[in-house]
């Protein structure tokens, strides 16, 4: 027993614009929300040079939320903001 229909493969050359289709720009979602600390992306270094080097690239144009040094958690850390207000939380990795 066989299927009435027959699937067909959709290709982009056989797709038609319709002629009176609003630009794609107009679905475009519209916000007004910024980054927050409340989520940060962690980044844990080998070394506190490497902790330095990486903290020094992302504030350019950031924030410092956290001063970089030493801490109970992390023998080199900082909690920084980049310029485009995305959070890090950059440290030595604790030994395992």
């Amino acid at each position: 027993m066989g299927h009435a229909w027959r699937r067909r493969r959709c290709r982009l050359r056989d797709l038609q614009p319709r002629r009176h289709s609003p630009p794609l720009h107009r679905f475009a979602p519209v916000h007004e929300f910024t980054f927050t600390p409340s989520l940060s992306l962690a980044v844990d270094c080998a070394t506190a040079a490497d902790v330095d080097q990486v903290v020094e690239a992302l504030v350019d144009g950031g924030e410092v939320l956290m001063e970089l040094g030493s801490y109970p958690f992390s023998a080199r850390y900082a909690w920084i903001t980049d310029r485009f207000g995305v959070s890090w939380q950059v440290g030595v990795a604790a030994a395992a």
